[in-house]
């Protein structure tokens, strides 16, 4: 997460380099000699010199194979050589060196801070890593369900993760290239835990079933994702095979067609009726007024359906993104400008930031 930490590493590195090696003495010349500032020992200096040569000593200390009861004090005074190396080139290890750029994160959300939202990720992480110990492990003796339908599940479970983890990513102010990371692997995990059939959803897809083909229809269209990692999400969306304005227009963008004219929409995909006016309205000043109104005053009500409405005073909020409102920007080409610190808006996703 901070690139400071590689001052870090670098002085690990030199550590377990000398750890290692315990079993590869020094000669006898340079062992009976004592470590001084003098002596040329050639440790690295910079990030740039470690990363050139990371023992920082292959020319000066030539290793061979031997018995030196030496070693020990001198690899000692290495270390510690090295550590006032450190310290007085980069100061105290606390402080990053002053010619590497710290990572500066910067909060999108505005109901959590940063520890909350760190912990959420690792949370989920783990919980991910969890799901792929038991595939990986392979143990169905115990489970009672058909084994395809325990494994769709546990899939099932780590899309839920991964989507939830890429709105924490997202609230806590992760890069962009982190987020589309996440949401490849959350397109990996709905492939393999979306649910195969029409029946299986009895008819319609219930309203966060719905939000979640929204959103990532809306994400991959605004991330740029491959056409043909999409084809594969819009195949899950007409596993329901109901016509809805909204989820059609977002895979006609992604597929390069033309928006449709039709006002159908899904039972529990009502609440996005606002939308079709915007969509199709020839005015762009007019849709921006239209999509502006929306997420400031609309977006948040209407979604009170939603499992995660309300959990910003819980600890399983994870942020609230009107994800759809930013791929229709992109679609009908308009000026978000206004929008830059609207609340619930996804800006940065659009903008790189």
């Amino acid at each position: 997460m901070f690139l400071w930490n590689k001052k870090i590493k670098l002085l690990i590195y030199h550590f377990s380099i000398l750890e290692l090696s315990v079993g590869n003495k020094i000669s006898d010349k340079l062992a009976s000699k004592k470590l001084t500032k003098n002596n040329n020992i050639n440790l690295a200096k910079t990030i740039e010199d470690f990363d050139k040569d990371p023992t920082g000593m292959s020319k000066s200390l030539p290793l061979h194979k031997g018995s030196y009861p030496e070693w020990d004090d001198f690899t000692k005074n290495i270390i510690k050589e090295y550590t006032d190396r450190l310290i007085k080139n980069y100061g105290k290890l606390e402080s990053p060196p002053i010619h590497i750029e710290k990572v500066k994160i910067s909060m999108r959300d505005t109901y959590k801070n940063t520890a909350y939202f760190e912990e959420n990720i690792k949370d989920y992480n783990s919980s991910i890593s969890q799901y792929k110990q038991k595939l990986i492990i392979g143990d169905f003796s115990k489970v009672r369900t058909p084994i395809d339908e325990y494994v769709r599940r546990l899939n099932y479970s780590m899309f839920l993760d991964a989507l939830n983890l890429l709105k924490c990513q997202y609230s806590v102010g992760s890069s962009i290239s982190e987020i589309k990371t996440t949401y490849l692997e959350a397109l990996d995990y709905m492939q393999n835990g979306w649910k195969k059939t029409e029946k299986d959803f009895d008819g319609y897809y219930v309203v966060d079933d719905y939000w979640d083909v929204l959103s990532m229809l809306s994400l991959g269209y605004i991330l740029n994702i491959d056409q043909e990692k999409l084809e594969r999400l819009i195949k899950l969306r007409f596993v329901v095979n109901k016509p809805d304005f909204l989820l059609d227009t977002l895979c006609n963008a992604i597929q390069n067609e033309s928006v449709p004219k039709g006002f159908d929409i899904m039972k529990y995909g009502n609440k996005y009726s606002s939308l079709y006016d915007i969509i199709h309205t020839q005015n762009k000043e007019e849709a921006t007024k239209l999509l502006f109104k929306y997420v400031k005053s609309d977006w948040y009500k209407k979604t009170q359906a939603n499992s995660w409405h309300g959990r910003h005073n819980s600890h399983s909020y994870d942020g609230y993104w009107s994800f759809e409102s930013a791929a229709l920007v992109k679609l009908l080409g308009l000026d978000d400008s206004t929008f830059k610190d609207l609340k619930y808006y996804p800006y940065d996703l659009l903008h790189g930031v």
